[in-house]
C-alpha cells in the first residue's frame, strides 16, 4: 500500500490540475487565522491573501458563508454553528497586570474564543475610549488622546496596528477644560477607503458649547494618510458613542446643553457632509437611550412603561427605523420586560442578539423575536463591548490599508503621483497604491509566475462587463521588456525580464474572445498571432473610429480628454521610452502607469460611444 505521506508530496500544492479562480473562491470563504496560516504555503497565496482585491473579497464572502453556516444547521445556537459564528470582542482592565486585555467570543453562543492584549502598556487609570468597529478594525484612544493627539485603528487578529498621531487642531487641544472631541469611525465603499471624523467643541466666554464659538471638524483618510479640516455646519452636540449604517457614521444628539437628546446626527462619509435625523414622538427628550443597528437597520433602545411595574418588573422597548432617515417611519418593533434593571445596551450581535449590561455588573443577551434573555457567565470589569465585530484581514502587511512601515504605497502629499523609486518598484510583490489625479490606481509588480498568476486573476475578477476592455502597453520584442495591463483601477505591472519569456497563462488571458485589448504603447504590439487579429486594436485606430480623426502620441492625452469628457491632469508625453526594466527609470514608471491607466478611461468613453 503506498504511504498517504508519498502521494501527497508528490501533488504537493501543486496548483496544475486545480483552477485557481477556484482557489480564490474557497479561499475567501476561510477564518482569518486560517488564511495567516496559509500565506506561508507559498509566495503565490501570500501574494493573494495579502492583495487588497482579495481583503475585500473575503469581507464579502466570509460573511456570507457564516450566514450559510448559521442557517444550514437549523439552530444558531448549535455547536456546528459555532466555529463559522462572527465574534463578539470585550476590552477588559486587569488591573493586577495594569494592561488592558481583550476577550473574544462566539457570539451564537458566547463561548471562549481568546484573549489578548493591546500592544501598548498603560496604567488602569487610563481607560481606553473605543469607538466603534469597522470592518474588523477598532478605532480607540487614550483619554489623554482623546483630547486631541493620538488615535489608533487596531486589527486584533492579525495584531496590525495604525497610529495615527497628528492632526489639524493640535495646538488648541491641550486645554482640556475648554475643548471636547467625539470620534466616529466608518468606512466609504464608493473611494474603498476608511476615515476618522473628529468633532471640536469649544466653549465659548459663558462656558457654553454650540455658543459663539462654532465647533471645528477634522477627517482623517486612511487612504492618504492625513488629516483634513472640512467645512461644517454642526448644530448638535453628539454622545460619544457612534455607530455606522447606510455609508453615514450616526450619534445620539442634543441640539442644545443639557443632558437630553432629542435627535439623531449623521455624517455622510463618502460626501462628508452633517445631517440631523428626529427621534420617534415617544423618544423625543430621551435621557438615557442607546442608538443601534439592528438588521441593517438604525434602532433605539430606551426606558418603557411597564404594566406589571407593581411586581417590580422594568420595560424597555426597541425602536427601528423603517424607511432611513424618514422619521415618520418609526416603528416600536419589540418588548422587554425584567425584574433587573439594564444599565446599558452594547449592541446587536450578527446572530442577532443584543448584549446588554444589568444591574450588578452582569452580561445578558437578549433575543428580542423570541423574547429570550439569557445571563451570560463573562467575568471582568467591562468598560466596552463590540457585539458586532467581524474578523478580517484589513490592515494586513502587504494589504492595501497596511501602515507606513510596510511597502504599501500611501500618498501623503498632493502631488498627483508619489511612488518608490524604480529599483524598489520593480523589487516589490506588493499591490501597491498610486495616486493619479483624486483616484487611487492599484498597481501589482509581477516578477515571479506566483504573482504573476496573482495578478491576472485579479484581472479576470475585474473583467465581469461583457465585453470587457483591458488596455496594454509593452514592447515584447525588445526583450528583456515590461508589460503594463490596465482594467479599472488595477494596473499588473509585467517584469518579463525576469520572467524570461512569456507565461502561457498571459497567452491564454490575451486569447480570451470576450475581451478587448486596446494597444496604448508607443510602438505596435505583437504577442503572437491570435492578438492583434481577433481581438485587439491600436489606440490611434480605435481615436479615428469614434472621433473620426487621427491621433498622434505626440500630443498627449490631455487635449483628447477634453474631448470625450474624461477630467485629466496634464502629464508631459514621453518620446522613445525604453521598456527595458534595466534601464527604466522611475519617471519612466510614473509615465508608464499614468499613460496605461489615463488610456483606459479614455478608452471606455469611446467605447461607450460605439
Amino acid at each position: 500500500m503506498e504511504n498517504p505521506k508519498e502521494l501527497r508530496s508528490d501533488a504537493d500544492f501543486s496548483f496544475e490540475f486545480f483552477p485557481f479562480e477556484m482557489i480564490i473562491e474557497i479561499l475567501s470563504r476561510l477564518p482569518v487565522k486560517v488564511l495567516g496560516r496559509f500565506t506561508t504555503v507559498s509566495k503565490l497565496w501570500y501574494s493573494l491573501i495579502t492583495s487588497y482585491m482579495f481583503i475585500n473579497k473575503h469581507l464579502k464572502d466570509y460573511s456570507i458563508s457564516l450566514s450559510n453556516k448559521s442557517y444550514s444547521s437549523g439552530d444558531s445556537s448549535s455547536s456546528s454553528a459555532t466555529p463559522f459564528s462572527s465574534v463578539l470582542l470585550i476590552p477588559i482592565v486587569l488591573k493586577e497586570l495594569e494592561r488592558h486585555s481583550y476577550s473574544m467570543f462566539f457570539d451564537s453562543t458566547f463561548d471562549d474564543n481568546g484573549s489578548f492584549e493591546i500592544p501598548m502598556l498603560y496604567h488602569w487609570l487610563e481607560i481606553l475610549y473605543v469607538g466603534n468597529s469597522c470592518n474588523g478594525i477598532i478605532c480607540f484612544t487614550d483619554q489623554k488622546a482623546f483630547f486631541g493627539r493620538k488615535v489608533y485603528l487596531y486589527n486584533p487578529v492579525i495584531r496590525r496596528m495604525k497610529l495615527i498621531s497628528h492632526n489639524c487642531f493640535a495646538d488648541m487641544m491641550f486645554d482640556r477644560n475648554k475643548v471636547f472631541c467625539k470620534l466616529g469611525f466608518g468606512f466609504c465603499e464608493c473611494t474603498n477607503d476608511y476615515k476618522v471624523v473628529r468633532i471640536h467643541y469649544v466653549k465659548d466666554e459663558e462656558s457654553k458649547m454650540l455658543g459663539n464659538v462654532a465647533p471645528e471638524v477634522e477627517v482623517y483618510s486612511l487612504n492618504a494618510d492625513n488629516w483634513r479640516r472640512i467645512k461644517a455646519n454642526v448644530e448638535c452636540i453628539v454622545n460619544y458613542r457612534s455607530v455606522s449604517c447606510n455609508g453615514s457614521i450616526h450619534w445620539l444628539a442634543r441640539k442644545k446643553n443639557g443632558r437630553i437628546f432629542d435627535a439623531i446626527m449623521s455624517f455622510d462619509i463618502a460626501h462628508e457632509l452633517f445631517c440631523e435625523t428626529d427621534l420617534p414622538v415617544q423618544c423625543h427628550s430621551l435621557k438615557d437611550g442607546t442608538l443601534l443597528v439592528f438588521k441593517g437597520l438604525l434602532a433605539i433602545f430606551k426606558d418603557g412603561i411597564s404594566i406589571r411595574e407593581y411586581e417590580g418588573y422594568k420595560c424597555y422597548e426597541l425602536w427601528v427605523m423603517r424607511e432611513y432617515k424618514v422619521a415618520k417611519s418609526w416603528t416600536k418593533l419589540f418588548v422587554l420586560e425584567t425584574k433587573r434593571s439594564v444599565v446599558k445596551a452594547f449592541g446587536f450581535t450578527k446572530s442577532g442578539q443584543l448584549v446588554m449590561q444589568m444591574h450588578g455588573d452582569r452580561l445578558a443577551s437578549w433575543e428580542p423575536e423570541g423574547n429570550c434573555l439569557k445571563h451570560l457567565e463573562i467575568d471582568g470589569f467591562l468598560h466596552h463591548v463590540d457585539a458586532s465585530f467581524v474578523e478580517s484581514l484589513v490592515l494586513y502587511e502587504g494589504g492595501c490599508f497596511a501602515s507606513a512601515e510596510t511597502n504599501t504605497i500611501v500618498a501623503e502629499t498632493s502631488q498627483s503621483m508619489r511612488i518608490m523609486d524604480s529599483r524598489e518598484l520593480l523589487s516589490s510583490m506588493d499591490t501597491l497604491k498610486v495616486p493619479i489625479h483624486g483616484d487611487e490606481v492599484a498597481v501589482r509588480v509581477a516578477a515571479d509566475v506566483a504573482s504573476l498568476e496573482c495578478g491576472i486573476s485579479e484581472l479576470k475578477s475585474l473583467c465581469w462587463r461583457r465585453p470587457a476592455l483591458v488596455c496594454i502597453m509593452a514592447k515584447p520584442r525588445d526583450s528583456p521588456s515590461t508589460v503594463q495591463l490596465c482594467v479599472e483601477n488595477y494596473c499588473l505591472l509585467i517584469k518579463q525580464d525576469d520572467l524570461g519569456y512569456v507565461p502561457e497563462s498571459l497567452r491564454d488571458f490575451l486569447a480570451n474572445p470576450e475581451i478587448c485589448f486596446v494597444n496604448v504603447g508607443p510602438d505596435r504590439l505583437y504577442l503572437g498571432p491570435f492578438f492583434l487579429e481577433r481581438n485587439g486594436i491600436e489606440f490611434s485606430h480605435l481615436v479615428y473610429r469614434v472621433l473620426r480623426k487621427h491621433y498622434f502620441s505626440r500630443w498627449g492625452l490631455k487635449p483628447l480628454a477634453d474631448e470625450v469628457g474624461v477630467v485629466l491632469e496634464e502629464y508631459p508625453a514621453r518620446f522613445g521610452l525604453d521598456c527595458r526594466t534595466e534601464a527604466f527609470s522611475a519617471e519612466d514608471v510614473k509615465w508608464a502607469i499614468y499613460h496605461v491607466y489615463a488610456s483606459f478611461r479614455i478608452s471606455s468613453k469611446l467605447f461607450g460611444s460605439l
